[in-house]
């Protein structure tokens, strides 16, 4: 499915995983180096573009928000799984897929989670933005870390699932 099946994983997967890994642990480094990444701080040059997101986005100025340094701790726990999977597929270890379909699973939950409570609290936290930033600055780049991560999802799963079923078939005969 998708081009995944037990010796490979596809290239726009792989990518998929190098990229976002980078953009996970930036991500969550701002969060977790606050205040000192915030406009004014020591390391704001390092996360200059987060502060117009935070513009848009105020979770992530909210030194009080313990949801936003959960949700990092959380990027970081499945950057970790994932490259244990990457590890594994370069080595060319079946379970890599297991690992990777963790990691793919933990960042679509999240990512559903992190919306769904935006949403569920009347946008509290994007609400001020006009259509055109929320839209361009929030909405689209994160239904990145929706569809990509549930694409590797289906994929790794069908993977696992085909294992599955090729193990219980050979232990039934």
């Amino acid at each position: 499915m998708l081009g995944w099946n037990l010796k490979s994983v596809p290239k726009w997967a792989l990518v998929w995983f190098y990229v976002s890994f980078l953009i996970q642990i930036w991500d969550a480094l701002f969060i977790l180096a606050r205040p000192h990444s915030l406009a004014g701080g020591a390391l704001e040059y390092v996360w200059s573009p987060y502060q117009l997101y935070i513009t848009v986005d105020r979770r992530y100025g909210d030194l009080g928000d313990g949801f936003g340094i959960a949700q990092s701790w959380l990027n970081l726990l499945e950057v970790v799984v994932g490259f244990w999977g990457l590890n594994m597929y370069m080595g060319g270890q079946a379970k890599a897929h297991l690992y990777l379909f963790s990691a793919s699973l933990m960042s679509f939950a999240k990512t559903c989670i992190y919306f769904l409570t935006e949403f569920c609290s009347g946008l509290e936290y994007t609400g001020g933005a006009d259509w055109y930033q929320w839209t361009t600055i929030f909405f689209i780049p994160s239904l990145f870390w929706v569809v990509f991560p549930l694409l590797c999802t289906l994929g790794a799963g069908s993977v696992i699932s085909q294992q599955l079923s090729a193990t219980r078939k050979a232990r039934v005969e």
